[in-house]
């Protein structure tokens, strides 16, 4: 049997929906006159559901942001992500869904417009106003729940069958261990036009190549990417072994190889030279009968002449925009005119300048990432390469990869048609090479965020990490909002474990927004920055410099579950500690660019 205090709760809602008649509201008023227990249950009842709307609210927002990748919904109806004048624009459904609580001015507060409504009713009834939770919770708690399944459905078709197959999978990828066995060489990053001789398995991107196994090629180009950093793009006809994961043996053909300084010492043998890098970008060519040329692009090499019985003859220096010739019948080297034409040395060709969004500092830039600089790209696609685009000093390609097609975030195109990177906050995130940082950082990422997470409350989403170990560090956007910089100093015992930490204020769910991040070791100074406006200091007293991978839209531990979700347009590191002038140069062309507000 319903007691008075279940048919108070149902008159409530009832009253919250404005849909209360004559009968209704005077059997109300009788209930909330006559006893002050029922007048306490209504006040938290109001109050509860406030919450709990805003709570449903939110996590509405979250899931027509995931079923709607391409911001369009089924009727083909665009769904704005961002309104044109820049600020948060909420999706058209949960707008619609939301329109009880939007048709008239709520009073300066979060606490949507029924709230108001019931508690005027009620106060002019001489009595506190709020509600109960009973069947408001458990309403809410059935919406929540279906609205989570909803969510866990959505990425788990977005992942694969099982999630934690997923995270199982990518600890293999962070871990090196993809395959069983001896760690991999190289692994396959970039492939064109590729033939493959008769018999011959032909490889696919993201393929591993284990020592001693031989790279045949007809035709075409392929782009390897070995795990210190190196990458060398192979030009079809070639025939080449995987030594180990500094050496290779080349047959006949050509190859072209990028070599940062910390992998200097990478070596190619031919048959009539040896190769050895000096971190540097070179090219080799050998002919059918062995004959082999080297050219360098950039910095120098050492090579020495090789015959039957192995190195033979004194070492030759090579330098930029010089090249060699060891022939199989010379009796010496032959100085030769250097001719990097001759060489494929990116498989992305690299855009002139004047294509080029104009980033109007260049110096020291070591990363640049842009979501509307990249080749062939359809709203949809999976992003497995996010390429580097090289500028001013950013002379070494260092793209963002994720050679897993489950874990790839999406190309699409915001409510303003701006190209965007989407993470499913879930399981999506790419990751670069090891790169060199050293001890002056500054970090500016652009994004929108999703108006939910589902981040831990620890880590948050993460935005951009150096490294998976110490030191680290981490941009991240809180569960609240909030972005916050940070550098991982030491997991040790006794010791700080988190340096240079910074918060910000809340930022808007789905506006592009701009953060920076600074770390100063040498000046002792961090500083965190949102469009334009620095959110505070602290110091920096633990040195930075490594050479590790950058990960892009998730921590690299994925049980931590710091995964971003929303749009990231944008990622561009210095290997400076930038002056309060020159960020500001950056923020003014990023405002250009996304229609930021600066100094809110």
């Amino acid at each position: 049997m319903a007691t008075e205090e279940d048919e108070l709760r149902e008159l409530l809602l009832v009253a919250l929906d404005g849909e209360l008649s004559d009968e209704q509201r005077a059997r109300l008023d009788d209930l909330l006159r006559g006893s002050e227990a029922m007048r306490r249950s209504a006040a938290r009842f109001l109050y509860d559901d406030s919450v709990l709307a805003e709570e449903i609210g939110t996590l509405g927002e979250a899931l027509d942001f995931l079923q709607h990748p391409l911001e369009q919904t089924a009727s083909g109806d665009v769904i704005p992500m961002v309104s044109s004048a820049g600020a948060a624009g909420l999706a058209r459904g949960t707008a619609q869904s939301s329109r009880k609580r939007s048709d008239s001015v709520e009073p300066p507060s979060t606490l949507p417009t029924k709230f108001w409504r019931a508690t005027d009713y009620v106060n002019r009834h001489g009595v506190a106003v709020a509600l109960v939770a009973s069947i408001a919770a458990v309403a809410f708690m059935w919406q929540y729940t279906t609205m989570m399944a909803k969510l866990d459905r959505l990425h788990t078709l977005a992942a694969a069958s099982d999630p934690a197959e997923v995270k199982k999978h990518r600890q293999a990828i962070i871990k090196g261990a993809a395959s069983p066995g001896s760690p991999p060489v190289a692994r396959v990053t970039g492939l064109s036009g590729c033939e493959w001789p008769k018999g011959v398995s032909g490889l696919k991107f993201g393929d591993t190549l284990a020592p001693g196994q031989r790279l045949r090629l007809t035709k075409g180009i392929v782009q390897l990417t070995y795990d210190a950093g190196t990458r060398v793009m192979l030009e079809g006809p070639v025939d080449m072994v995987m030594t180990t994961a500094i050496e290779a043996k080349l047959s006949s053909g050509k190859i072209a190889a990028a070599v940062p300084r910390f992998a200097r010492g990478y070596t190619i043998l031919t048959p009539t030279a040896e190769v050895v890098d000096l971190g540097t970008e070179f090219g080799v060519a050998v002919d059918k009968l062995g004959d082999s040329e080297i050219h360098v692009f950039d910095g120098d090499v050492v090579t020495r002449p090789l015959g039957e019985k192995g190195v033979d003859g004194n070492l030759v220096h090579t330098r930029q925009d010089q090249a060699v010739k060891f022939g199989v019948s010379a009796k010496k080297p032959e100085r030769i005119r250097a001719d990097s034409k001759k060489f494929v040395r990116r498989l992305i060709p690299d855009l002139p300048a004047d294509k080029l969004p104009q980033l109007p500092l260049t110096e020291k830039l070591t990363l640049w990432l842009a979501a509307d600089v990249m080749p062939s790209m359809q709203e949809g696609d999976p992003v497995s390469v996010w390429p580097d685009i090289l500028v001013g000093e950013n002379s070494f390609p260092d793209d963002a990869w994720q050679f897993d097609e489950r874990l790839c975030p999406t190309w699409i195109r915001d409510g303003e048609k701006r190209p965007a990177i989407r993470f499913d906050g879930w399981s999506t995130y790419l990751s670069t090479s090891p790169m060199e940082a050293g001890d002056q950082q500054t970090a500016f990422v652009v994004f929108a965020p999703s108006p939910a997470t589902f981040a831990s409350s620890t880590h948050g989403g993460m935005l951009l990490k150096y490294g998976l170990n110490a030191p680290s560090l981490e941009l991240s956007l809180l569960t609240d909002h909030v972005p916050r910089g940070l550098v991982w100093a030491s997991n040790s015992v006794g010791e700080t474990s988190n340096v240079g930490m910074i918060s910000g204020v809340p930022v808007k769910p789905l506006a592009p927004c701009a953060v920076a991040y600074t770390y100063d070791a040498v000046g002792n100074h961090s500083e965190l920055a949102v469009n334009g406006v620095s959110r505070g200091v602290s110091d920096a007293p633990r040195r930075l410099e490594q050479h590790a991978k950058k990960y892009i839209g998730s921590h690299a531990q994925p049980w931590y579950e710091a995964y971003f979700l929303g749009n990231m347009y944008e990622v561009i590191v210095y290997d400076s500690a930038l002056s309060d002038a020159e960020r500001q140069r950056v923020f003014q062309y990023l405002s250009t660019r996304y229609g930021l507000q600066l100094g809110e």
